[in-house]
């Protein structure tokens, strides 16, 4: 009788054990898909942010470059700030 239950828990050890590595893996294939989507949505956002710092420069009218933002320079045949 104490043969059968300790095999018993053997099998219920290695059962628990392929569950818990499928879990394991879904769990990095999900990670793996997160980290790729999190790369894209920060460079479709960077991109998307320095497309509307453009246009804001673009609006700011200067003479001189003292008149842009720092990281923009004064287009003077335009009357307006640009990125380099």
């Amino acid at each position: 009788m104490r043969g059968a239950w300790r095999q018993s828990r053997a099998q219920i050890s290695v059962e628990l054990i392929i569950i818990l590595a499928a879990v394991l893996a879904v769990a990095l294939i999900l990670v793996v898909q997160m980290q790729k989507m999190a790369t894209k949505g920060s460079e479709t956002l960077e991109k998307q942010s320095d497309s509307a710092l453009g246009e804001v420069g673009s609006m700011i009218r200067c003479q001189t470059s003292e008149d842009c933002p720092s990281d923009f320079t004064c287009n003077a045949a335009r009357g307006a700030c640009e990125q380099p």
